[in-house]
């Protein structure tokens, strides 16, 4: 008990920062979606400034590209939520998989077990 908070003293306690944790591979498709959604809100944006400067007095046109904006937020978010929605279906289904392997592989050994024992 002693030598065990010995140990724990000298080691130090690593903690994942927020980017460490953010940057992990199980977060690539969301990362490389937020990347896509930026460059879309980009232009976007660039098209609404393009449009009121070259025309100043077409509200209208203001609030169609507003509109436009809107629009590409929702679709990343739906698309977000497709990719996150996959990933963890990928994910239950893998761990299922594993589950069945590991028991399918225990009731071999049991079987095998039982007939190489000798009677």
């Amino acid at each position: 008990m002693q030598q065990d908070a010995e140990t724990k003293a000298q080691k130090p306690a690593v903690q994942q920062g927020v980017l460490v944790a953010y940057f992990d591979l199980a977060n690539l498709p969301t990362f490389a979606v937020c990347i896509l959604a930026s460059l879309v809100f980009l232009y976007v944006s660039g098209e609404i400034i393009e449009a009121t400067w070259s025309n100043p007095n077409g509200i209208v046109n203001l609030l169609f590209n507003i509109v436009k904006v809107f629009g590409a937020v929702v679709t990343f978010k739906v698309f977000e939520a497709a990719i996150n929605i996959g990933v963890a279906l990928w994910v239950m289904l893998s761990a299922v998989q594993r589950g069945l392997y590991k028991l399918e592989k225990r009731r071999d050994d049991q079987n095998w077990n039982k007939h190489s024992q000798p009677y």
